[in-house]
């Protein structure tokens, strides 16, 4: 029998050595409850405390430490949760377009804004056509910034 799978060939154990390694044993008792001391414990509390701050601070200033590593990302949820509130509750529009415009500007931010999101989640790099339509969205952006309130 020169099969691969019988490991016999291979070494002198017992052929149920291959099951013991698959199905270990637990951790004694005592290796157990020190792990849960010594590095459950401290973790819970050390991330219990991040939350903590990270809530302060975007209470205190709007933006945590977090916040500052990926900006982008953070600005870009934002006005899509605004563009969003702004769709769907906005009474007002800038006096040189009609509601109708008004309505394609704010839905092309938020699309560009959702888009941003999803190419982050997603771990991709934009593809040109999307590059492209977050570009054109944010000159939109940029040329009706004052009329983004409601």
């Amino acid at each position: 029998m020169n099969n691969l799978t019988d490991y016999s060939v291979y070494a002198d154990f017992p052929d149920d050595w291959i099951k013991d390694l698959e199905n270990p044993l637990p951790l004694p008792l005592h290796k157990m409850i020190f792990n849960f001391i010594f590095y459950k414990i401290p973790f819970k509390i050390q991330s219990t405390y991040w939350y903590i701050r990270e809530f302060y601070q975007r209470g205190r200033y709007g933006v945590s430490d977090s916040d500052w590593w990926v900006l982008y990302l953070y600005v870009a949820k934002i006005l899509s949760f605004g563009c969003e509130k702004i769709a769907n509750n906005g009474n007002g529009y800038p006096p040189y377009m009609s509601e109708q415009e008004w309505s394609d500007v704010v839905c092309k931010v938020r699309q560009a804004c959702s888009r941003v999101v999803e190419i982050e989640d997603s771990g991709c790099f934009p593809n040109e056509n999307d590059r492209k339509q977050i570009e054109e969205a944010f000159n939109l952006l940029g040329k009706h910034f004052w009329y983004f309130w409601d």
